[in-house]
């Protein structure tokens, strides 16, 4: 019996398309420029007295590693300007709003990505840690939660016996924090988000100068991060603003199992016959073709 499929779904330009298939990676993109001005906003007091809430629902394990973490207070104030990364995607299918969007107003595309085949890639030992898979939270109650998932498997992984990590990780709650709280004027976006921040890429290299009494382990750490074309910052031309982004190579999950539909907007004007050739050309040969069911002329 095959895995049941958790599919999220991708809007984007035509041009964005043509480069996830060419080079079968996604785009994590800078933060800078978001719809919710009030994203990226969490006063520090806020987030202790969120961490308080968190204590009262914390098993004992998950309480003692939370009273730890206030020795890291000064820290934290002193250390905020963090860059954050994300690739989105929706529950909602076929969404006026989206499309308008994000879809240069219906004539781009659609993907549909099944985020159980991401979710197993980013559990792999290269990644398990840095790149996070998250839902937006629009509430405190679910970000409560977030924040006793997130404490779990840093215990999980046996992470806060190290006590080097121990800022890092604060740090990461922190701005994980900052980019999955979101308006509650945005709850029909449905949105889930593919994440990573400077601190992750820190704990990449703390994790690689780590291995460096290792030699062998250290080269083959060394060839996995190269052939993931993760860690170079990178720079393109996107609506006419220069934006930085990390991308993450798919090509080892690569195929119609990761992208099983991509949808063309209702004003798209591209080929069907064309894109199919495209597809089957790229390792998507069983990846269906539709058009968007809204009637926009």
């Amino acid at each position: 019996m095959s895995e049941p499929k958790n599919i999220f779904y991708h809007y984007t330009s035509m041009d964005a398309l043509y480069k996830i298939i060419s080079n079968r990676s996604v785009r994590l993109m800078n933060t800078s420029s978001l719809n919710d001005r009030t994203e990226g906003n969490l006063e520090l007091g806020d987030f202790w007295n969120l961490l308080n809430e968190a204590k009262k629902e914390a098993n004992d394990e998950q309480r003692t590693f939370l009273d730890s973490l206030t020795s890291t207070k000064e820290d934290l104030n002193q250390k905020r300007e963090i860059k954050l990364f994300i690739f989105s995607l929706s529950e909602k299918d076929d969404s006026l709003l989206h499309w308008e969007i994000y879809s240069s107003k219906f004539q781009g595309v659609r993907l549909a990505f099944d985020v159980s085949v991401i979710e197993n890639y980013i559990c792999d030992d290269m990644l398990v840690g840095f790149i996070s898979l998250v839902s937006l939270h629009y509430n405190e109650e679910s970000l409560i939660q977030f924040v006793l998932e997130y404490i779990q498997k840093i215990l999980n992984l046996e992470m806060q016996k190290n006590e080097n990590l121990r800022i890092p990780l604060i740090f990461n709650l922190y701005n994980s924090l900052l980019i999955i709280k979101k308006d509650k004027s945005f709850i029909d976006e449905k949105e889930k988000r593919l994440l990573v921040s400077t601190e992750s890429l820190n704990l990449i290299n703390l994790a690689m100068k780590g291995l460096e009494q290792f030699p062998e382990m250290h080269e083959m750490y060394k060839k996995n991060l190269k052939d993931l074309r993760f860690i170079p910052l990178q720079f393109d031309l996107v609506r006419g603003k220069i934006r930085s982004f990390h991308e993450l190579n798919l090509s080892k999950i690569w195929g119609s199992a990761l992208i099983p539909e991509i949808m063309l907007g209702s004003n798209c004007p591209q080929s069907v016959d064309e894109l199919r050739a495209f597809l089957d050309a790229n390792g998507l040969e069983n990846t269906k073709i539709t058009i968007s069911k809204i009637p926009i002329q």
